[in-house]
């Protein structure tokens, strides 16, 4: 199958292109080996795979493969179908997810979380007409997501994080009359944070120093 009169492999070879930075010869050198380029194809024309994701090499070159990888040095692009089936070449880009991974995944989902997410599911205005249980349910998952993802983010660094209430970051030292409408309406909020950030100190205080040595590791000094 040609790459040049298909558009759905046409397409697969300018996303990675453009996303990856990929040089037209080096596309060319992963399409000049049959076994890789047979990879992306039954990919499309078979329902056996659901995934297909293109990782850089050192060489430039990118290497298809069907599963997402354990660990990833650089970064990657990524096509999901929808269900397992062959792509269509009317309709393909509506029967795919596609996407690029970085090689700081939990960076990435932090950052799909602050800047998507919250902003679009805290609009009030996107959930006009939901009951206000739904919509108070949903911000509540939302922000507890967000503090997750956080806490989570500073212990892969080796840093107890604590999350700040929900709205918190929204006013100044100089905002009183502000600070103080919103201590009254967040007060049990605020509690559940506080309660949250003493199970956190808790933790890192009843740890013990010398358990990194008696679990075999060899921390060194900061």
């Amino acid at each position: 199958m040609a790459f040049d009169s298909d558009a759905r492999l046409q397409f697969i070879e300018s996303y990675t292109q453009k996303t990856l930075k990929v040089k037209n010869d080096k596309w060319q050198k992963l399409l000049s080996q049959d076994e890789q380029k047979q990879i992306i194809v039954d990919w499309v024309e078979k329902g056996d795979q659901l995934n297909l994701i293109l990782i850089t090499q050192s060489n430039g070159v990118p290497l298809p493969f069907y599963d997402f990888p354990e660990t990833l040095q650089g970064k990657a692009v990524y096509f999901v179908k929808k269900s397992k089936s062959p792509l269509t070449k009317e309709k393909f880009r509506s029967q795919i997810i596609y996407g690029d991974l970085s090689n700081s995944p939990l960076e990435q989902l932090s950052a799909l979380v602050d800047e998507l997410l919250v902003p679009l599911l805290s609009n009030k205005r996107n959930h006009e007409n939901w009951p206000a249980v739904v919509s108070q349910d949903v911000q509540r998952h939302v922000y507890n997501l967000k503090s997750s993802v956080f806490v989570v983010a500073g212990q892969v660094k080796g840093k107890t994080l604590l999350p700040l209430p929900v709205g918190a970051e929204s006013f100044t030292d100089n905002d009183e009359e502000k600070a103080e409408k919103y201590l009254r309406n967040s007060i049990h909020q605020i509690e559940g944070v506080i309660i949250g950030w003493s199970h956190q100190i808790h933790d890192v205080l009843k740890r013990k120093s010398a358990q990194p040595l008696l679990e075999g590791l060899n921390p060194e000094p900061w």
